[in-house]
């Protein structure tokens, strides 16, 4: 039911700047990005490159609606598989919490390597949508994209 997919890149467009960033939007979503970098955009993702940092949202299609009463196995399906995907690039899964994104329950994990933070990916998901958003920028860059993800009506 879960595909973990890195975005791909290539030339693209954002909308205007703005000084909190620029407004950048995707298949039934927006958020607020800092300035600068290359933006790539797919068919189901943005991704902006920056600095040596990736800033990514890919939304995937479920084969089953996303509904409350299969939250429990859905987290404990991510939890295994964030946890292995840690390991298989030589990091350590050291917290996964649940937030709200988007006014949705979302579930973020944090993935360290060397004993700091590297990767952060919060996965929102409404009706037949995954939306899987992934930040290795700052943390406080990630935390507004994060705070400002919206999903379209």
């Amino acid at each position: 039911m879960l595909v973990l997919l890195l975005a791909g890149c290539g030339g693209g467009n954002s909308k205007p700047s703005t000084s909190a960033g620029r407004l950048v939007s995707g298949p039934g979503f927006s958020f607020q990005a800092p300035e600068g970098g290359e933006t790539g955009r797919t068919l189901r993702a943005v991704t902006i490159k920056r600095n040596g940092a990736i800033i990514s949202v890919t939304v995937f299609r479920l084969a089953k609606p996303y509904t409350a009463a299969v939250r429990a196995k859905t987290i404990r399906e991510l939890d295994a598989t964030l946890k292995q995907l840690a390991a298989a690039e030589h990091g350590k899964l050291t917290q996964t919490e649940d937030m709200t994104v988007a006014g949705q329950r979302a579930r973020a994990y944090t993935i360290e390597r060397d004993g700091k933070p590297d990767e952060r990916l919060v996965y929102v998901l409404r009706g037949r949508r995954e939306y899987q958003l992934f930040c290795n920028d700052d943390r406080a860059v990630c935390d507004r994209v994060f705070a400002t993800f919206r999903l379209a009506a």
